[in-house]
């Protein structure tokens, strides 16, 4: 997802309206960043999934998984980028589930991912504005081509 996100000037219109109605990619994204399913308990101790393998986590260590990383930084591209943000309703439920986000933002994640200094800063001046109450979709008309089997 965040190859994608970093070559959406390539791509055509409907894959960022897919992205942004349909798929609801930043929604999905702060869903998985607040649930962690990269990191699991159990037995007293903390495993994280690293390199296709569980390996327990050690506390001491703050680094961030790579996963977790990615997640971060999709969420920053789609922000950062005008095409998406454009296209991209901010409802009252979305401003809702994005500023759940701002608590995850701490100074250890800042320090390991500094472009998301800006994310923070879009994010809390996403708190301060009203979420509009008129749609503002725009119209898309979609050539689909039919697929036939024969047998």
């Amino acid at each position: 997802m965040f190859n994608m996100l970093l070559h959406i000037k390539n791509l055509s219109l409907s894959v960022t309206a897919r992205m942004t109605t349909n798929n609801d990619v930043p929604m999905l994204i702060c869903q998985l960043l607040n649930v962690k399913p990269w990191i699991k308990l159990e037995n007293d101790k903390k495993y994280i999934f690293q390199d296709n393998s569980w390996k327990i986590m050690d506390e001491k260590e703050n680094i961030i998984s790579t996963q977790e990383a990615h997640l971060w930084l999709s969420l920053h591209e789609f922000f950062t980028s005008e095409q998406l943000r454009n296209s991209y309703e901010i409802t009252q439920f979305r401003k809702k589930n994005l500023m759940q986000l701002q608590h995850l933002l701490n100074d250890c994640l800042l320090d390991q991912i500094p472009p998301l200094i800006h994310l923070k800063q879009c994010l809390y001046q996403l708190s301060l504005t009203e979420v509009s109450t008129v749609l503002k979709r725009p119209l898309i008309i979609e050539l689909n081509a039919e697929v036939r089997y024969y047998k």
